[in-house]
């Protein structure tokens, strides 16, 4: 008959070791200091990221993150401005598609798109060596808002339109009240969480907005083209004014147009 057996070993006491406590405490102390200094690192990053952004910047970056290029800088690193000058370069209709008239901001008809970028000079220039980032153009300065609500930008005084009018924070107001209520449908979407537009001066006009929730919106107004009011006013932006050559802030203009066929840019001296 076989039994079962239960064995029951003793266990020593451990003795009572005074260091384990204090290397225990001293842990704790540690690990709440590294804790504390983490937080105030944050806390300074946040603050300084909130003051940054409410101060005037020649960059808009999409978090707020440092942009690659310095106030001072005189071209994009993929630029070379020793590039011999001049020439022609000639692009095919179906590129651009048949044109019924000039503006391609509209949804009647069909514009020509090279229009935006060659004869009209955005805000701000998005480069093309970052994520999404723009830098000053016609505006000289952008400030957003510490809590994300607001966007002001503050016009080169030297911007000017190829008729030598300046450009003014009406002309950008005009605008875009312009595309919002004549131009392609997707400026209302685009721009469907912009509350007001307020010109604070000749040179300076604020963009205020229902919510935060939206990080591209500041640069995307920045990418507006701005149009001179005082030609514009006169005439029928929804038919995109036939082909009428408006005047442009931008590094071309319209030497002449051949309805249909042809559009010739030059330089803008």
């Amino acid at each position: 008959m076989s039994s079962a057996m239960i064995v029951v070993t003793a266990v020593q006491p451990v003795a009572f070791n005074p260091d384990i406590r204090l290397r225990t405490s001293v842990r704790i102390r540690v690990m709440r200091f590294v804790f504390s200094s983490l937080l105030a690192l944050t806390l300074t990053f946040v603050g300084a990221a909130q003051s940054l952004s409410a101060a005037p910047q020649h960059a808009l970056t999409v978090y707020g993150e440092a942009p690659r290029y310095p106030a001072d800088f005189k071209h994009f690193d993929y630029v070379n401005p020793d590039a011999p000058k001049g020439g022609s370069m000639r692009r095919s209709a179906i590129e651009i598609g048949q044109f019924d008239h000039l503006m391609p901001f509209t949804d009647k008809g069909m514009g020509v798109s090279q229009i935006n970028g060659m004869l009209y000079s955005p805000l701000a220039t998005r480069s093309m060596d970052e994520s999404y980032t723009v830098y000053g153009l016609v505006a000289e300065k952008m400030e957003r808002g510490a809590d994300g609500l607001s966007l002001r930008f503050y016009l080169n005084p030297k911007a000017r339109f190829a008729d030598g009018t300046p450009i003014t924070a009406s002309d950008v107001k005009y605008t875009y009240e312009l595309l919002m209520t004549q131009g392609n449908l997707q400026y209302r979407t685009q721009f469907e969480a912009v509350k007001g537009v307020e010109v604070e001066s000749p040179s300076q006009i604020r963009f205020d907005f229902k919510n935060s929730d939206n990080r591209t919106l500041p640069l995307d107004l920045a990418s507006l083209p701005v149009f001179p009011e005082h030609w514009w006013k006169t005439r029928d932006f929804a038919s995109g004014a036939g082909f009428e050559i408006p005047p442009g802030s931008g590094p071309y203009r319209i030497s002449h147009v051949d309805p249909g066929r042809t559009v010739p840019f030059e330089r803008d001296p």
